[in-house]
């Protein structure tokens, strides 16, 4: 699992997406919080790794609410004649207005986007904290862990000054 606040030489690449609400959005210009918690997961049977980052991302947001997360499904530029059945079968399992607004499907070279942010593999997920002007300061990789979720809260303490 990598993790350390990042120097902000790591940008987060402009991408485009519609979230599951049918909102065209171009990020990193589209996030709305002073810092950003952005999940990407490549693979459907990865949802149980998201979801375990929860619990953590939702005591960050009760602390700090200027924070946002966002869950980018990162697919393949291949299946995007399939766009329509994979968002709504997305759409379909997520009944949370907030939470369709903050799902973005990105189809999209995955490769390069991974070489973009020095994500070594499509094999699991990855937390990061991204700033208002889109650089990564802080990631790792991986189900949510007593650790991770400790080094998490410390990086937002440490990035929104407290």
């Amino acid at each position: 699992m990598m993790s350390a606040i990042l120097a902000a030489s790591l940008l987060f690449p402009t991408v485009k997406g519609e979230n599951l609400s049918g909102r065209h959005m171009v990020l990193p210009r589209n996030f709305e919080g002073k810092l950003n918690i952005v999940v990407v997961a490549f693979y459907r049977e990865q949802q149980l790794q998201v979801n375990s980052w929860s619990p953590t991302v939702q005591e960050l947001q009760r602390k700090y609410p200027e924070i946002h997360m966002y869950e980018l499904p990162t697919i393949s530029t291949g299946y995007v004649l399939m766009k329509w059945i994979i968002d709504k079968g997305m759409r379909s399992g997520i009944k949370n207005t907030k939470t369709r607004d903050h799902t973005i499907t990105l189809y999209t070279d995955t490769k390069k986007f991974r070489q973009d942010l020095d994500l070594p593999t499509d094999e699991t997920i990855y937390v990061m904290l991204v700033d208002s002007s889109g650089a990564v300061r802080w990631k790792t990789g991986g189900s949510m862990t007593p650790m991770g979720a400790a080094l998490m809260n410390g990086a937002v303490d440490e990035l929104m000054g407290k």
